[in-house]
């Protein structure tokens, strides 16, 4: 049976990404285990790198949209974090450390429980922040027209076709100024070669 055929059989998936830095061999094997230990029966585990586990969630949610998904990472960049619980649905987020798999484990029972938008107290301001841009998927349809190397009045025209609000080239060109503020690009190429390096596109 292959890995997403296996997924789609348990209660949840915990979604590790990356590793703390710097591990052993030995560090990491054990820490492997206490992930497993922690999610027991309840979760399946799937270890993926730094910035794949978008595509994974996708892919899992494509043969199963209703899974219960918990990611488990390092990563604490407030626009990603939120773009997970806004934009694929995740259940919980749990910060990545060296005392974190208690709270894992209580983040498993919470979905099992049918808590939603669980995440760690270390980044509850993460969700609770009102001034922090919102990267929402409006943002993530713009972004991949752009890469594609469409033009302003191009995505307009996708845009509208598809019905998908503001429309406007005037619009559009002011949500992309924003965002090439928001993450500091000089220009659209730039804007797409940092999202893509996030994992946004």
């Amino acid at each position: 049976m292959n890995t997403y055929g296996k997924l789609v059989g348990g209660l949840a998936i915990v979604i590790a990404v990356g590793l703390i830095s710097p591990v052993t061999a030995a560090e990491k094997k054990a820490e492997e285990k206490k992930v497993e230990k922690a999610s027991a029966a309840a979760a399946v585990v799937v270890a993926v790198k730094q910035g794949a586990e978008k595509e994974l969630i996708e892919a899992v949610k494509k043969i199963q949209p209703a899974i219960k998904t918990i990611v488990f990472s390092i990563e604490d960049k407030s626009f990603r974090i939120k773009s997970l619980f806004n934009n694929l649905g995740i259940n919980a987020y749990i910060a990545k450390g060296r005392n974190s798999i208690p709270e894992l484990q209580d983040a498993i029972q919470r979905v099992y429980d049918n808590e939603e938008n669980i995440i760690s107290s270390e980044l509850s301001h993460t969700m609770r922040d009102k001034s922090i841009f919102e990267i929402e998927a409006y943002d993530i349809s713009l972004l991949k027209l752009l890469s594609k190397g469409h033009i302003l009045d191009e995505i307009a025209k996708v845009f509208k076709e598809s019905g998908i609000s503001p429309n406007g080239s005037s619009s559009i060109e002011k949500r992309i100024n924003r965002l090439k503020v928001y993450f500091k690009a000089n220009n659209n190429v730039h804007l797409i070669a940092i999202t893509k390096d996030l994992g946004l596109v």
